[in-house]
């Protein structure tokens, strides 16, 4: 009886003991690798630029490619608070230098042959009742204070996956704008 005891106890101690320990290689941003890209068009017909996401190494690296330029949209932001990181999907709190928005939500979601991203820049604003670190809401809380998106400014996409070595080449080989 009392090895039986033993067994009972033991058994679901070594059965369970990598339990809620998450494999760091399982988290969206450590899965993707390459280059993720959306063209913007005026009017669907006047090519504006194009937004470049490159994932490397579990970082995500976001740039804005013009005609003669890129733009390195990363110098600006610092990364804050992340809110979640899960296999497939991403919410980051960044803040933004030099910007009339404080803060930017950046969203990251698994997507069939893509990403999707959502790019909300928002303010903060003096903590409520009404501040909750959830998915579900607009609002984040941020060392005592709320994370208010504006998503009237933000940008909601599917960025395909670049495969062709040009398009990879143009991003490379670009001059980084002043």
């Amino acid at each position: 009886m009392k090895h039986l005891l033993f067994l009972s106890v033991l058994c679901p101690l070594l059965v369970f003991t990598n339990c809620g320990e998450d494999s760091e290689d399982e988290f969206l941003l450590n899965r993707l690798n390459g280059y993720y890209s959306l063209e913007v068009y005026e009017n669907y017909e006047t090519y504006l630029f194009t937004n470049v996401l490159e994932f490397k190494d579990g970082d995500v690296f976001w740039s804005t490619l013009t005609d003669s330029c890129l733009h390195n949209n990363m110098k600006d932001l610092t990364l804050d608070t992340i809110i979640s990181h899960t296999p497939s999907y991403y919410v980051g709190i960044y803040k933004i230098s030099g910007a009339e928005y404080s803060y930017l939500r950046l969203s990251i979601s698994d997507a069939k042959n893509g990403v999707g991203v959502l790019i909300e820049p928002g303010l903060v604003a003096s903590r409520t009742e009404f501040c909750f670190s959830s998915l579900l809401s607009n609002t984040y809380n941020l060392n005592g204070d709320c994370l208010v998106p504006h998503q009237e400014f933000g940008l909601g996409e599917k960025f395909p996956r670049t495969n062709t070595q040009s398009k990879i080449d143009d991003f490379i080989q670009t001059p980084e704008c002043d």
